[in-house]
């Protein structure tokens, strides 16, 4: 018989829990000062950095602390600023994006005499994380071209007259889904399966 097309493609959905993005996040955020370029009446830091769902939002909290910079500041304090966002898939990048980025703060009188000041620089804060607050999604491909290679390594075989070679020719994330707990992505899987059949058996 001739030879027929080999190629093939699937979906491999992959949880990743939110305490694992808690992580990547806090990387990318803590110990980060606005404005970046020092230009405010205060200086605000990022202490910590956690993620949840929101709905159909995700939902990152963010303890700040701010500290005034003018010999008429006094003090310091801390608040809670919750950015809530559309999670999207930028697939050319393999990361996760926040879209239409909302920025409120908690505990407003944390800030004391800095108040006002700090306030000022919160949509310093909210332009810089609606443009880099990003997921890098690549350690996941990593994960999943190992449970495929795993897979791959169990449907190959070559005895009884069939032999069955399998090769991931490309792997990417397509999409993402969310619930309470955990991140799924969803990766794509395309190559080639080819199955060479040289006897039957019994004949």
């Amino acid at each position: 018989m001739p030879p027929t097309p080999a190629v093939v493609s699937i979906a491999i959905p992959i949880d990743v829990p939110f305490a694992d993005i808690d992580g990547i996040i806090e990387a990318q955020l803590a110990g980060r000062t606005f404005p970046e370029d020092g230009s405010g009446p205060v200086d605000v830091t990022v202490k910590r950095a956690s993620v949840a769902a929101s709905g159909e939002r995700l939902l990152i909290s963010l303890l700040v602390s701010a500290k005034g910079k003018s010999f008429f500041s006094f003090g310091s304090g801390e608040a809670t600023v919750h950015i809530w966002g559309h999670p999207v898939l930028d697939q050319a990048q393999q990361k996760l994006r926040l879209n239409q980025v909302e920025l409120a703060v908690e505990s407003e009188a944390a800030f004391g005499l800095l108040g006002a000041a700090a306030r000022a620089v919160m949509p310093h804060l909210q332009k810089a994380l609606a443009e880099r607050t990003t997921v890098d999604l690549k350690p996941v491909l990593g994960d999943a071209r190992k449970m495929i290679g795993n897979a791959i390594s169990d449907l190959q075989k070559n005895d009884d007259g069939v032999h069955v070679t399998a090769e991931i020719k490309s792997l990417n994330l397509a999409d993402i889904a969310f619930d309470a707990k955990t991140l799924r992505v969803i990766a794509e899987a395309a190559g080639t399966i080819n199955v060479d059949i040289t006897s039957l058996p019994g004949l």
